[in-house]
């Protein structure tokens, strides 16, 4: 394996070190509706993660597994909808040390359909790279709420998407090129310009964005949330040293 594909450096060996191909993978694979074994070279079972799958020869969801919310449910990027748990259409069976695997679900395969192509993305948590948090938001509808998540990613989010688990909701997305505040929000459901979630100067939006958390501005009721945190933003240390390519 080249220098190039070295993603975190650290002290230690070289097998110590991790690498691009430890925490994320392209994977393109055929169903067969029957058990199968999806060998990537991420370990999603130990370290958890994120496995994003869609269907390559015609119209389908966008389905997210992550091993948070566990492998028995999905979300769907282009939907508003909450969680599907296994059912009809989830076929996906669990994550593994290289991984994860598919069941035959009688015919009603969502992600091993027979001779049906498909594509695959999975993203390890890692430090400087990827985590996932879920969490619930307790606030009322009498007034606006903020409330700071905390992440392991240990260093400054480049991109965050929050979506509710347990109701209908937009795909709320930060990124770093647009910055936070009112009307700097994006959902990744629908093809809106920048936004906050209605109109007025106490819109919902994301307030902050650190190395420790992010910290969101909302008026809601009790809602579980799943947010996936991504690096890629600008340290504000003196002492930082890097490059961005």
């Amino acid at each position: 394996m080249s220098s190039i594909q070295q993603l975190l450096l650290g002290a230690g060996s070289a097998s110590k070190k991790t690498y691009l191909d430890d925490v994320f993978s392209t994977y393109l694979y055929t169903g067969n509706a029957s058990d199968k074994t999806i060998t990537n070279g991420i370990d999603l079972a130990g370290e958890g993660g994120l496995t994003w799958i869609k269907r390559r020869n015609s119209t389908s969801d966008h389905a997210l597994v992550d091993t948070v919310r566990g492998a028995s449910q999905y979300l769907s990027s282009n939907s508003t909808a909450a969680n599907v748990a296994t059912g009809a259409n989830n076929n996906f069976n669990s994550f593994t040390s290289t991984g994860f695997t598919l069941k035959d679900d009688n015919g009603n395969d969502y992600f091993n359909k027979n001779n049906t192509p498909y594509s695959s993305w999975s993203f390890r948590k890692t430090s400087g790279f990827f985590d996932v948090k879920t969490f619930t938001w307790n606030g009322s509808s009498g007034g606006y709420t903020t409330l700071a998540v905390n992440h392991d990613l240990k260093s400054v989010p480049g991109m965050v998407i929050i979506k509710s688990t347990n109701g209908q909701s937009n795909w709320r997305v930060y990124h770093r090129d647009l910055g936070t505040g009112d009307n700097k929000m994006l959902a990744l459901n629908t093809g809106d310009a920048a936004h906050g979630f209605n109109t007025g100067s106490n819109n919902n939006h994301f307030v902050s964005v650190t190395d420790t958390a992010v910290t969101f501005k909302s008026l809601t009721n009790t809602i579980s949330y799943v947010m996936y945190v991504f690096a890629g933003g600008e340290s504000t240390a003196a002492t930082a040293r890097s490059v961005d390519f």
